[in-house]
């Protein structure tokens, strides 16, 4: 599995703006599924990381949360949206 994290700073910038304009109008949860969908549509995958600020796991762009712009941490396993439902 690719990541976004290898493509190239354009693209990384415009989907945090996306994902950030998501938790601005929506909250943290609807920018969890914004990424999970877009995930869902594309080859380069969005990671999700631990934010210790969102006191949550979100959307990170090269380590760095794209809902709250702090940096973030590797999670030990694979997040799914499923396993928290």
């Amino acid at each position: 599995m690719q990541t976004i994290n290898r493509s190239n700073k354009f693209v990384k910038e415009n989907l945090a703006k996306l994902i950030y304009t998501e938790y601005e109008n929506n909250g943290i949860h609807s920018a969890i599924d914004f990424a999970e969908e877009y995930n869902k549509q594309n080859n380069k995958q969005i990671p999700f990381e631990w934010c210790e600020p969102c006191d949550n796991v979100a959307p990170s762009i090269d380590h760095e949360c794209c809902c709250c712009g702090h940096k973030t941490k590797k999670l030990k396993f694979k997040f799914s949206p499923q396993n928290f439902l």
